[in-house]
Formats: C-alpha cells, structure tokens, sequence
C-alpha cells in the first residue's frame, strides 16, 4: 500500500534540517564547480551522437536481415539509450553542463524527449530533494531502505529486452510500458487545459496555488503562494 504524505507546502512551514557544512576555501570551490561549453558538447553532444551511430547501425542490420549482428547492435544501443533518461536531464537541469544556460536547457528538452522524461515535474521534485535530502517527509525521490531482488527469468527477460510488466514503486519509477502508459493517460487528464509551471493541486509542488520550478532552474526554492508562507 502506497505511503500518504503531507502537501510540501505543509513540510516546507515546520521542517527544518539542521545540515552539516564542510569546511572549503571558497577558491576551490568557485574552481571546482566551473563550466565549460567544450566539455558539455563533448559529453552531450557525443552522447548524442553515439546513441544516433548505434541506432542507425542496428536500423541497417535491421533492414539487412543479419539477425544475429542486428540483435547485438541492439543492445548496444538499449545500452547507451538508458542513460538518455534520468542521467543526463539530472545534469541538465541543474545547468551544470554547458556555461551557456541555453545549451542546457535545448539539450534538457531534447534528452527528455528522447527518453520520455518530465523535466517539469522532475524540476519541482528535485528542488525539494536537496533542500530535504533523505528525509521522507520532504524528499520523495530517495526513499530508504531498497530490497533489490531478481524477479525470475521473466524478470531478467525483461531487463535485457523491453521492460513491459515492471511494478510502479518509486517516486519516478513507473514501472514498465503497461503501468507508464496507464500513469500517464490518467494524470495528463488531470493536468488538462494547465500550465506547465504551475499546479494546484500537485502533492508534490505542496498544492495550495504552489508554483513549479523551471527546469534548468537548479535547486531553486519553490514559489508559494501568501497563504503558505511563513
């Protein structure tokens, strides 16, 4: 049975993490945390294109018929395609990428396209997650403890072909292409007719008139409304 959790914009009033600071000169830091535009088209941009290279390879051994190179080719591209979802739109959004916000936010959207991924509500979620690191109450992304386990041979089946009858659980997780096509028909009725930014009654944005962040925005706080604030 799925755990209730109170609004965010209830958290946000009352929780307060009293957070442990590691010492650092302030010039390692600046240094540590410099972008480069080359680095971010090297590491995004050649992602991209060898997720391209593997899937037109597999697509000519497809239309080729040489079944045995095709299906190796394919794994190969599932391989490199799994980290076009949640690792790279990770990345992006927090605009640590490239240096120029724009790349980010045009490589953010196209990853997330390429992999099904909702950077707004990921962009909302993840605000709270590194304001309430591991505690349930606040952060729905990191709940603790896992019970990793191998499902049988279906299971494994699946974890090397197409992931179809997988169970939703986590926050982001959910499941396989059934239970993801059934999520997403359910909650897009909902969110008919509204915009991308902002949601009233979103659990997750705290409800209440509780504004989105923008994805790309980093870690910024979430905007609430008069009748949520402190």
């Amino acid at each position: 049975m799925a755990t209730a959790y109170a609004p965010l914009a209830d958290i946000r009033g009352h929780l307060r993490v009293a957070w442990y600071r590691t010492r650092i000169e302030p010039a390692t830091l600046r240094r540590l945390m410099q972008r480069s535009d080359l680095q971010g088209w090297l590491q995004a941009g050649g992602h991209l294109l060898l997720y391209l290279a593997t899937g037109a390879l597999a697509f000519r051994l497809w239309a080729d018929q040489a079944w045995v190179a095709f299906a190796f080719a394919l794994f190969v591209h599932g391989t490199v395609a799994s980290f076009t979802r949640g690792v790279a739109p990770h990345e992006l959004a927090h605009g640590t990428v490239f240096r120029t916000k724009w790349l980010n936010h045009v490589f953010l959207y196209v990853y997330s396209l390429l992999s099904w991924w909702d950077p707004f509500d990921y962009g909302t979620s993840h605000t709270y997650h590194h304001r309430y690191t591991l505690y349930p109450a606040g952060d729905r992304e990191n709940l603790l403890p896992l019970d990793p386990r191998v499902g049988g041979p279906w299971f494994l089946i699946q974890m090397f072909t197409l992931n179809l009858t997988g169970r939703p659980g986590r926050t982001f997780g959910k499941g396989g292409l059934i239970s993801t096509i059934v999520i997403r028909v359910t909650t897009s009725r909902s969110w008919h007719g509204r915009s991308p930014t902002t949601c009233r009654s979103h659990a997750r944005c705290g409800g209440r008139g509780g504004r989105c962040a923008r994805p790309g925005s980093g870690s910024r706080p979430t905007r609430i409304t008069n009748s949520t604030r402190r």
